[in-house]
């Protein structure tokens, strides 16, 4: 069969326009002010019952206790009880951290990526696509509050994240290079205890971890040179051997099957299976259609543009098998998410709390992108670039998709810093109240309410007037009350 000529040249491949810099601009906003949102968190809810016990026991007896007794997630464990050792505001600096070096490793990745496939200025590129996919994720979350906000969540279900993102650009990084037999060396031995400490977190993320892990090395398998194989293989084979290693020690864990009784028994493989498949639909359906539709748009546009400008030399191969690799690109971002999905189903025959649902969704972002780039550089083969008509109407429409997603992702994320702002001025306050209290030798305090009460809105647990609530409850423990009340 004879191809068609490109219609484009190194020139109008960098046609990055004013749309695009605006698109940008506002998902790096995004980004920046939802981290600067984030420093402003304090401990709510079940942060508290670390500080006692670290104080008490040391911070690996703290490990070991909650290991025994709730559940096998031990990488949360260190980093939580690590935390109790410091101000308290090095835990809302942790949280900004975490988000802005998830945006960092994106932005990596999509650097390898760049490199890889031989775009134009690898770096703007990449730093596009970065920003867009991390607020893209953003605003789409079910409730950032318990992902972003919340110590608990973002440690046990951001972090993970943030550590696979960086492992898979290093992957890439290091096969280009065709390392020495030593630096490979060097390579695994370094890998096992990072992939040990990324993979306890949580379930979900470990599940998600194990199945990355596998399709990497399939894609290494059928997609990889030789010398990339040698490279790679070594480093991918121990991660995925470490990851699993960690799922047991998870799975084993004498708190898993303390926690497992909170819940019902374990449901046979098929009602397995088919929970699992309901909860990636319900995710999928609640995720494009109700919670960031725009941004997914965008993201799907830009990714077009990419694959319609940006791809080096012929298209013919990626229009020739463009269902083909949508298809399996979409089969391996199905897989992935209902990876997560399952560990719900299996220890809790339910849907997943919203804060476990960052790494599926960053998973369907990231498909989605893919899938628009093969059918971007496919449509080069039909439609003749630089057509007044189709730059119009895709300006257009990045205008729309970039106000309504990114755009006002903008300004939540200023109401957002705003309420966080009130939270830790109240958070502040009342914890002078209680140290105060504890001067006076007090048993039974009262204290101001929250003005924006972060436990309430994350997870449903309330400073109230009720002294048996539980954050009233944490409150008195952390302080050595009897009680703690906040009258309306």
């Amino acid at each position: 069969m004879t191809t068609q000529p490109d219609q484009t040249t190194n020139k109008q491949r960098l046609d990055f326009t004013w749309q695009h810099g605006c698109a940008g601009l506002l998902a790096l906003l995004t980004i920046v002010i939802t981290a600067f949102a984030s420093q402003f968190s304090r401990m709510i809810g079940d942060d508290y019952l670390y500080p006692a016990r670290v104080a008490r026991e040391g911070v690996w007896a703290t490990v070991a206790y909650w290991y025994n007794n709730w559940s096998g997630n031990y990488s949360a464990y260190v980093v939580q009880s690590v935390l109790t050792l410091f101000d308290p505001a090095v835990l809302g600096w942790l949280l900004g951290l975490t988000l802005l070096g998830w945006w960092g490793g994106s932005w990596w990745l999509f650097y390898e990526i760049a490199r890889r496939i031989g775009w134009q200025r690898p770096r703007l590129t990449s730093l596009l696509f970065g920003s867009i996919l991390t607020a893209t994720v953003i605003d789409g979350l079910f409730n950032i509050y318990d992902t972003l906000y919340w110590a608990s969540g973002s440690i046990a279900h951001v972090l993970p994240l943030v550590g696979l993102v960086y492992f898979a650009a290093f992957v890439s990084w290091f096969a280009r290079r065709q390392p020495s037999k030593g630096a490979t060396v060097l390579a695994v031995g370094l890998t096992i205890p990072y992939l040990f400490f990324v993979a306890g977190f949580s379930s979900p993320s470990t599940a998600h971890l194990i199945v990355a892990l596998f399709l990497l090395i399939v894609a290494l398998w059928r997609l990889g040179s030789k010398p990339e194989q040698r490279a790679a293989f070594p480093v991918l084979i121990a991660a995925l051997l470490t990851a699993l290693g960690a799922l047991v020690i998870i799975m084993i864990a004498p708190g898993t099957v303390i926690r497992q009784t909170y819940f019902p028994s374990s449901p046979g493989v098929l009602e397995i299976v088919k929970l699992t498949v309901l909860y990636t639909l319900e995710f999928l359906a609640a995720e494009t259609a109700v919670l960031a539709p725009a941004s997914i748009l965008l993201t799907l546009l830009i990714a077009g543009w990419a694959g319609y400008r940006l791809h080096p030399g012929s298209v013919f191969g990626l229009w020739r098998y463009r269902y083909r690799l949508m298809g399996a690109i979409s089969l391996a971002g199905l897989a992935l998410i209902a990876s997560a999905f399952s560990t719900g189903a299996y220890a809790m025959s339910s849907y997943l709390p919203a804060r476990a649902n960052t790494t599926p969704a960053f998973t369907l972002i990231l498909a989605i992108s893919a899938c628009g780039y093969i059918m971007g550089a496919s449509l080069r083969r039909r439609l003749r670039p630089n057509a007044h008509w189709q730059n119009r109407l895709y300006g257009g429409a990045v205008v729309v998709f970039m106000i309504l997603g990114p755009g006002l992702a903008l300004v939540n994320s200023v109401d957002q810093a705003a309420k966080m702002a009130a939270f830790n001025h109240d958070w502040y306050t009342i914890h002078g109240q209680l140290r105060a209290a504890q001067a006076r030798s007090e048993q039974d305090v009262v204290v101001s309410r929250f003005s924006f009460d972060l436990a309430y809105v994350a997870v449903n647990i309330p400073l109230t007037e009720n002294p048996n609530d539980q954050t009233n409850r944490d409150l008195a423990s952390y302080y050595g009350f009897r009680s703690v009340i906040a009258p309306p």
